[in-house]
């Protein structure tokens, strides 16, 4: 081994993916959690609900199905601004992992912004 290889941080780097193995799990269970908790405070306390959501979100931002409900749910409390821009997040976040844009999702977000013209 040279002293190159020695100080690399290739070592690490194999040292923390079984711990990237184990996140995860525990990671998607507590956006699940939040989302769980958004469900249930939704009608009583939409600020709750937003903020559980945008948690959720930061724990697992490659969930669509979160950022629709962000959506929809900022539109429902008159933030058609923080909608539009949470739906470019969502388009910014779905294009830097390499996917084409969804048509079910566009259709969603068509159908979502439509129904909130006067917003």
């Amino acid at each position: 081994m040279t002293a190159n290889q020695a100080n690399s941080t290739e070592p690490e780097a194999h040292q923390t993916e079984w711990l990237d193995e184990h996140r995860y799990p525990l990671t998607r269970s507590q956006a699940d959690v939040l989302s769980q908790l958004a469900e249930l405070c939704g009608d009583d306390d939409p600020e709750q609900a937003l903020n559980a959501l945008e948690k959720s979100r930061t724990l697992d931002p490659d969930t669509e199905e979160t950022y629709l409900r962000i959506i929809r749910l900022q539109l429902s409390l008159g933030r058609r601004d923080d909608a539009r821009r949470t739906a470019k997040l969502l388009r910014q976040r779905q294009a830097g992992l390499g996917l084409p844009p969804n048509p079910r999702t566009e259709r969603a977000l068509a159908t979502l912004f439509a129904g909130n013209e006067g917003s």
